[in-house]
C-alpha cells in the first residue's frame, strides 16, 4: 500500500475514533465495562478535547477492564506518577503494588474525569496507535516507537 493510502486510511480512522457521538465519561463500574466492544482495537482517553493516552488492545472490554487495577494498566501508573508523586506517603506502583490507598482514591477521581472513545480495528491496530501518539503526543503515553 502506498503512503497516500496508508495516510487516508489513518486519517479515516482517527476521525470515527474522535467523534463526539464515541466518547464516553469513564466510569470504572463493571457495567461501564460491559458496554465497551467485544473486539479489538484502538483507545483514546481525553480530557476535555484532549487526548491524554492511546493504546491498542485485541480485547477492548477486557482492556477497559484493566485501567480498573494500577497492576494491570500504564495508563494508571502514569497519571499517579506524573499528578500525584509529589503527595505525602507517595510510593511508586507497579505491576505487582498498588499506590498508597489515599493515592488510589485521588487517582479513581481524576480518571473519572475524563472520557474514552473505543474503536474497533481488527487489522493495523499497532500502526494506528503509533499514528495518534506521534501526532497528538499524548501527556501519560510512555511509549517508544516499536522496532519494525
Amino acid at each position: 500500500m502506498d503512503t497516500k493510502s496508508r495516510n487516508k486510511i489513518l486519517r479515516e480512522l482517527e476521525r470515527k475514533l474522535l467523534l463526539k457521538s464515541n466518547r464516553c465519561k469513564v466510569e470504572l463500574s463493571l457495567e461501564w465495562v460491559r458496554n465497551m466492544p467485544d473486539a479489538s482495537g484502538v483507545y483514546a482517553f481525553m480530557d476535555k478535547d484532549k487526548i491524554v493516552y492511546v493504546g491498542e488492545t485485541g480485547h477492548l472490554q477486557g482492556r477497559m477492564s484493566d485501567v480498573r487495577s494500577t497492576r494491570n494498566h500504564t495508563l494508571r501508573r502514569s497519571v499517579g506518577e506524573r499528578k500525584f508523586s509529589k503527595m505525602k506517603g507517595y510510593k511508586k506502583a507497579s505491576s505487582r503494588d498498588r499506590y498508597p490507598d489515599h493515592i488510589e482514591l485521588k487517582l479513581n477521581q481524576y480518571l473519572k474525569r475524563l472520557y474514552v472513545s473505543v474503536l474497533p480495528v481488527s487489522l493495523g491496530r499497532t500502526e494506528f496507535e503509533e499514528y495518534l501518539v506521534d501526532k497528538y503526543e499524548p501527556i501519560f503515553n510512555k511509549k517508544t516507537k516499536r522496532i519494525k
